[in-house]
């Protein structure tokens, strides 16, 4: 990374792994104002499988035809007893989610209906 710098290219590539609204927006916010085809690093977006998915589908259908947009969704691998320590760690880090139940519903309902005149055409 340090070799790369020092050649004077100044591209930093970001990724924004988060469940909060206010952060995601920011970030794309700022990708923005700095301009797509600026020589900016790229910028993604990484959320737990499960949580925070209409902040995903928001960023995938919400932006303009010349906007790419990368979203990775991470799962948990392993046994029930493996994971359920690490899950519930997640669910306390993200009690917001629970607020965000109906927002997330909708957001999914519009994805599928949107997938499904996709798919009519």
């Amino acid at each position: 990374m340090a070799r790369h710098l020092s050649k004077g290219t100044g591209k930093t590539d970001l990724v924004v792994a988060s469940h909060n609204r206010e952060s995601v927006e920011l970030a794309l916010g700022l990708r923005r104002q700095l301009g797509l085809n600026s020589g900016v690093g790229e910028l993604t977006y990484a959320q737990l499988m499960g949580m925070a998915d209409e902040l995903s589908l928001g960023l995938l259908s919400g932006r303009p035809d010349d906007e790419e947009v990368k979203v990775y969704k991470y799962a948990v691998w392993g046994t029930t007893q493996e994971c359920v320590k690490y899950l519930v760690r997640r669910a306390e880090e993200n009690k917001d989610a629970v607020a965000r139940t109906s927002e997330n519903r909708a957001a999914c309902m519009k994805e599928i209906w949107r997938r499904m005149r996709f798919a009519k055409a």
